[in-house]
């Protein structure tokens, strides 16, 4: 369900976004030609670069990649080239189409750039109100977005927005500020422009001149020679304001040197000359040479009816409202095409909170089932709890029982024992009221652990033997070695192993008593790997045959004889030292049952 919610939101999204234009495509060969194409409109190569442009276009409408981003960026640069050609009715008109476009696709670096162009335009031919309306869309933009490197760009257009039409002190900080991010961002042109605009707006003659030879700096840097001759022509008018006529004529020379390196095709060829011939007549004027004053007034004149270029207010006006206009019908568009999809994006999430209801009762019917069987088998676990609670208590009893059963049982073996007059007999049944005492210290130990299905092999050994040493007589002790590890066996495993451990312990306490040597017995049980060691060993004379013999009439003998085939162990006993026996087994099986 929730998977299909977040479907319907990306739905929407896509509905929303599937109008806009200016992908991103791969195609780095054009990508080329578009960077030599920025490199030629950075430095005024109009000729070169108008027909390189309208051949990129071409080819990316033959290609079908009107709709790359790519492609606008083109037609963006196509618009600088008709501006600097004075052709602004058609660069304005390509500047219209571009923003429409880059508005749809949230390019806002190109709409950003698209209308400080559009401002430039305006503040040429004198309209300060679509100049200062083209800034302010452009700074909003900028500062929405964080575009750092449009914003060298935007101080450049509003310095000189505020020399023409404002403040010169507000001109003269935004040219300061054109210069610091030209140079941060490496935008060469904004850095030109902003020393060109502080030479401008700056009273002091000196320092006005310094900006104006950096910006030459840069000119001449970029091969730039059209802007070169502007730039030390204004130098050159400095000097002829100071009266410093030497230097004046000096710049003026340089000026004319700079500009004999433009193409008289290049747009703005006949208005350098038209500036130069004009300083050239404010030369000859303060020299008192008027006839060259005259000459160079006419040359001056020609050349600016050459430059001149006509410009159609009305048409400009025209356009800008058609710009306008358009740019409504777009969000109008936009809007009623946005309205339908959520139209249907709003069915389909009341179609989905349907479902979504749906599957929550649905969950809801499910819980409340589900809760039923949770008390329900909540229930059932007390009860068997109880039970089992019921059963290891009764379990308990038993054992105790059996235990007691088992004492009284070894009690009157030994006190019947102790009323015959034949020591051997005696003897008899001591061992066996021991044997009786081995069984019960297993339902002792199961008892005391409250643990009824395995016994603590380790404890239950000691047990038994501190049983044997307590029966002892001070005159004949015996030392007892027990080398076991916490080792857990069955009943059915541990009663065999206990009668067996009584049955060796009685055999040494009879047979393995030397006058030379105190008794000691030994006992270590280990587990190697799925079977279990069993070693006894005492320092008695050892067997009498070398290995443990049983008399036909012998209950011991029968009895170990008997354990180790119901362990299913093989045994050995040998002379080391002592009597030794050995014995490996396995824990038996017992049923779950």
């Amino acid at each position: 369900m929730l998977n299909f919610k977040k479907y319907v939101y990306g739905l929407l999204l896509l509905f929303s976004w599937s109008t806009l234009a200016g992908s991103d495509c791969n195609l780095p060969e054009l990508e080329a030609s578009y960077k030599q194409l920025w490199q030629l409109v950075d430095a005024f190569e109009t000729s070169t670069a108008l027909p390189l442009a309208d051949s990129l276009i071409q080819e990316m409408e033959e290609m079908g990649q009107s709709d790359c981003l790519l492609y606008w960026w083109i037609k963006y640069e196509k618009g600088e080239i008709l501006e600097i050609c004075n052709k602004n009715e058609e660069a304005l008109s390509l500047y219209y189409e571009v923003v429409r476009n880059a508005e749809q696709a949230r390019k806002w670096e190109l709409v950003a750039e698209t209308y400080i162009s559009i401002a430039r335009i305006h503040e040429a031919i004198g309209r300060q109100e679509d100049c200062l309306r083209n800034l302010t869309i452009a700074r909003q933009i900028i500062q929405k977005h964080q575009l750092n490197a449009v914003s060298s760009r935007y101080a450049i257009r509003y310095a000189s927005y505020h020399r023409i039409y404002d403040n010169r002190d507000s001109a003269r900080i935004y040219a300061t500020k054109a210069v610091v991010s030209g140079k941060q961002y490496g935008v060469q042109r904004s850095e030109l422009d902003g020393h060109l605009l502080m030479g401008i707006v700056t009273d002091n003659i000196d320092e006005s001149i310094y900006h104006f030879e950096e910006a030459v700096k840069i000119s001449l840097d970029r091969k730039s020679y059209f802007s070169a001759a502007l730039q030390q022509l204004n130098i050159t008018d400095r000097y002829l304001k100071t009266g410093n006529l030497e230097k004046a004529d000096s710049s003026l020379n340089l000026s004319y040197a700079f500009a004999k390196n433009i193409p008289e095709n290049y747009p703005g060829y006949y208005t350098a000359y038209s500036r130069l011939h004009n300083s050239k007549r404010i030369l000859f004027e303060q020299l008192g040479m008027i006839d060259s004053a005259y000459f160079y007034f006419r040359k001056s004149i020609e050349a600016g009816k050459l430059s001149s270029p006509l410009i159609n207010q009305d048409a400009i006006s025209q356009q800008e409202t058609a710009f306008a206009i358009e740019k409504e019908q777009d969000k109008l568009r936009f809007e009623k095409q946005r309205s339908f999809y959520m139209r249907w994006g709003l069915l389909l999430m009341g179609l989905l909170l349907i479902a979504m209801a749906a599957g929550h009762f649905n969950n809801e019917r499910k819980k409340r089932f589900i809760a039923k069987q949770t008390d329900l088998i909540s229930k059932k676990n007390e009860e068997l709890n109880a039970s089992l609670h019921k059963q290891s208590m009764l379990l308990s009893e038993v054992h105790h029982r059996v235990k007691n059963n088992l004492q009284l049982v070894m009690s009157l073996l030994t006190l019947k024992g102790r009323k015959l007059p034949d020591p051997d007999v005696q003897a008899h049944f001591d061992d066996l009221a021991n044997k009786v005492h081995s069984i019960a210290l297993i339902h002792e130990q199961l008892y005391k652990a409250d643990q009824f299905d395995e016994v603590n092999l380790k404890n239950y050994l000691r047990d038994l033997t501190n049983h044997f040493q307590s029966l002892q007589n001070v005159d004949e002790p015996f030392q007892f070695q027990l080398k076991t590890a916490e080792i857990f066996l069955n009943l059915e495993t541990v009663l065999p192993i206990g009668i067996i451990c009584s049955e060796l312990i009685s055999n040494s306490l009879k047979y393995a008593r030397r006058s030379d040597r105190g008794l000691i017995l030994s006992l270590a049980v280990r587990k190697a790997e799925d079977k279990y060691e069993f070693l006894y060993q005492d320092n008695g004379p050892g067997y009498p045959e070398k290995t443990l013999k049983h008399k036909p009439d012998s209950m011991g003998g029968m009895l170990i004889s008997s354990m180790v085939r119901q362990l299913k162990a093989d045994c050995s006993t040998y002379n080391q030292e002592g009597a030794v026996f050995t014995l490996s087994f396995q824990k038996k099986p017992v049923s779950t049952v």
